[in-house]
């Protein structure tokens, strides 16, 4: 009697070691296995985007993001640079511009931050940035005639904000 009773403890001791294995595997998955989370650990996926690119709204090549930052500068601390400097622009999953309408003197490095999981084009004037998902550009806007009044459409969205470049 005490040997069944000591087998039967043991099967359900294996049981419950099955089943605790089983809670963390399903666990793990539900809360996105290894998925990258941005450089703050906020949740958010990493962003990515392009360091590299001066193009000016109105002429010239767009650069394509590439994915990493030159200079092995982290998106958090660009951020924060660009964010106390006064020359962030981000656009949120809705494709809402914040702030809706800045003003720069011309030649102005802005970072252009897309707060969206999915690509998107922001145009400004008549200049094309493609976005990936949580991506980012540094771009420098400029344009012969001043003051300039850029109008700023993001995805399919139209006249999302402007951009006033001065002298």
């Amino acid at each position: 009697m005490i040997n069944r009773f000591n087998k039967q403890l043991m099967n359900n001791k294996y049981v419950w070691l099955v089943v605790a294995i089983l809670v963390v595997v399903v666990g793990y998955v539900w809360m996105g296995g290894n998925q990258a989370t941005g450089p703050d650990s906020s949740g958010s996926p990493s962003p990515s985007g392009s360091a590299g690119s001066t193009s000016s709204p109105t002429a010239g090549r767009t650069k394509t993001p590439t994915g990493t930052p030159q200079d092995n500068v982290s998106y958090t601390n660009l951020l924060k640079q660009y964010q106390a400097a006064g020359t962030l622009i981000q656009f949120d999953a809705n494709c809402q511009m914040s702030p809706n309408k800045p003003t720069f003197k011309s030649g102005t490095r802005v970072m252009l931050d897309s707060r969206a999981n999915t690509p998107r084009t922001i145009m400004i004037g008549s200049k094309s940035y493609p976005m990936l998902s949580y991506g980012f550009r540094l771009e420098t806007l400029s344009s012969s005639t001043l003051p300039q009044t850029l109008v700023v459409d993001c995805g399919n969205r139209q006249n999302v904000g402007t951009i006033l470049l001065q002298r």
